[in-house]
């Protein structure tokens, strides 16, 4: 196992995910701002990994390997405020009429 700059970025890109998980769900407007400016620090870090390795020949079969969990931890990072935060799927379950969220697709004449 090689410890090059490259693998220590993605890391650190693997811990930032709870932050980024996390801080939406914190009451204010800083804290999410704070978060996205993590999440784009984070999306960076993914491309600088990748140059390096590329560019120094550090490429490794742990980076081959943690890159991609990191990719998918970022995601699902941004994935869960998203659902946790979002009520537009109780309200689009409603039943009958239109429901709150606006959407034509939920109202019952879209449904006939």
């Amino acid at each position: 196992m090689r410890w090059t700059l490259p693998n220590m970025i993605t890391l650190a890109r693997i811990c930032l995910t709870p932050v980024i998980a996390l801080l939406p769900f914190i009451e204010g407007y800083w804290p999410k701002v704070i978060a996205f400016i993590i999440f784009l620090i984070a999306a960076f870090s993914d491309i600088l990994d990748g140059w390096l390795a590329r560019r120094y020949n550090t490429v490794s079969d742990l980076g081959k390997l943690l890159d991609p969990i990191a990719d998918k931890l970022l995601l699902f990072a941004t994935l869960i405020p998203i659902f946790w935060m979002t009520p537009w799927w109780i309200t689009a379950s409603s039943g009958g009429g239109a429901c709150r969220c606006g959407w034509p697709c939920c109202s019952s004449a879209a449904r006939s």
